[in-house]
């Protein structure tokens, strides 16, 4: 109880906190999507769908597998009959954006019906795809499959959506280029892998934002 409020540093809404704990699923075409949380789920992200510096077996970064179990992070699969074919990290976080003229950082509001700055600060977060064993039609439907299920989980939550660059080379409808501050939350494993924000995150990052460019819905 309040892990989410210690992790990203805010009062987290009632609405966030009964529908984040929810895990969904989507299919597309016959690809199938789920968020998972799960002990196993998570152990493997290193493994699944291919080996990455996050595997628990030798992966260089590994040490940052037990962040994964952060209660504002999710493991996104996509399934094909049955078998793994993607991943990626699915984070609840909040972002920010400098003002067109250079000066202090102002909070993100797309919504103009937004009621307050807390509401307009909650972002979710799908971090970059990892996707193996398909031809490339598959591999978009894969990656389509994960932003879908994305898409869904932030209707629910009633927050803004955020995806990682790499999902411009899938072309995903009503999502728009730009340059954000995401905010890097504490994490209770030590080290974190951020894969769209230049890898490993040390504890000292923690609390802070880091800039790059990113999709907004």
């Amino acid at each position: 109880e309040g892990d989410l409020r210690r992790e990203l540093d805010m009062n987290i809404p009632s609405r966030v906190k009964s529908q984040w704990p929810e895990n969904l699923a989507v299919t597309v075409g016959g690809m199938e999507a789920g968020e998972h949380d799960g002990f196993f789920d998570t152990m493997l992200l290193g493994c699944q769908p291919q080996r990455t510096c996050l595997s628990y077996l030798d992966g260089m970064y590994r040490k940052c597998l037990l962040s994964a179990f952060d209660s504002n992070k999710k493991v996104l699969y996509a399934r094909l009959d049955g078998r793994i074919v993607g991943r990626a990290f699915l984070r609840l976080t909040k972002c920010r954006r400098t003002s067109a003229g250079g000066g202090s950082l102002t909070f993100v509001d797309l919504d103009a019906g937004g009621t307050g700055q807390q509401e307009r600060e909650q972002t979710l977060f799908l971090e970059r795809p990892y996707i193996s064993g398909l031809g490339p039609e598959a591999k978009t439907q894969a990656a389509q499959a994960l932003v879908e299920l994305a898409k869904r989980k932030a209707e629910e939550l009633g927050i803004l959506l955020v995806l990682s660059q790499d999902y411009a080379d899938y072309s995903p409808q009503g999502f728009t280029q730009t340059r954000l501050h995401i905010f890097i939350s504490k994490s209770k494993g030590g080290a974190q892998y951020l894969d769209s924000l230049d890898g490993e995150a040390a504890v000292s990052k923690e609390g802070s934002y880091q800039a790059n460019r990113f999709l907004i819905q």
